[in-house]
């Protein structure tokens, strides 16, 4: 939540500024949504012992390792993790 929050406010996250990369980027907000939304009622729904518990944890689970194989597919297929070297931004990408 705190990378949205900073990438909607400052940008300050945002390892290139170009409208290519934010373009990308902007594709994400929805997913990671759906992500955060399951992952929450998977917890809520273990800590409370419901049956439902184990498919919402897959459901987030799965969509947890799509959106990582995304973000990692797009890094290193546009040389990002160079820049890991001299950009917070993208340390701090790498450590997300």
């Amino acid at each position: 939540m705190a990378y949205w929050v900073d990438y909607f406010t400052s940008a300050e996250v945002a390892a290139v500024p170009a409208r290519w990369y934010t373009a990308f980027e902007n594709s994400f907000p929805i997913a990671d949504a759906w992500m955060a939304l399951t992952s929450l009622a998977a917890g809520i729904g273990f800590w409370r012992g419901s049956s439902r518990a184990h498919a919402l944890g897959l459901l987030a689970g799965s969509a947890l390792l799509y959106l990582a194989a995304m973000d990692i597919t797009f890094n290193v297929e546009n040389g990002l993790y160079v820049l890991a070297r001299t950009s917070n931004a993208m340390r701090f990408e790498v450590l997300d």
